[in-house]
């Protein structure tokens, strides 16, 4: 009974160690553009239609600015 509270334990501890190690590679990571908003869709555009293994992962469905149902809301956004 005693090896199996501390296998038990032991398996928590290791799973707890590993999802703190690896919580940080799958989160999305945020880089602000240096270009406008206009020209960075573009090349976002451009890059995705030229990268024959990107374009059957990814689609590209338009531009939507989620700030204005944000907007019509009431709700408050950032100046870009």
């Amino acid at each position: 009974m005693v090896k199996v509270i501390v296998g038990l334990v032991a398996g928590m501890a290791l799973t707890m160690i590993l999802a703190w190690n690896m919580a940080g590679s799958l989160m999305f990571n945020e880089v602000q553009s240096p270009f406008g908003l206009e020209e960075t869709v573009a090349r976002i555009q451009h890059n995705v239609e030229e990268n024959p293994q990107l374009r059957p992962r990814l689609a590209l469905s338009g531009l939507r600015n989620p700030a204005k149902a944000v907007q019509a809301d009431g709700g408050n956004v950032l100046r870009s």
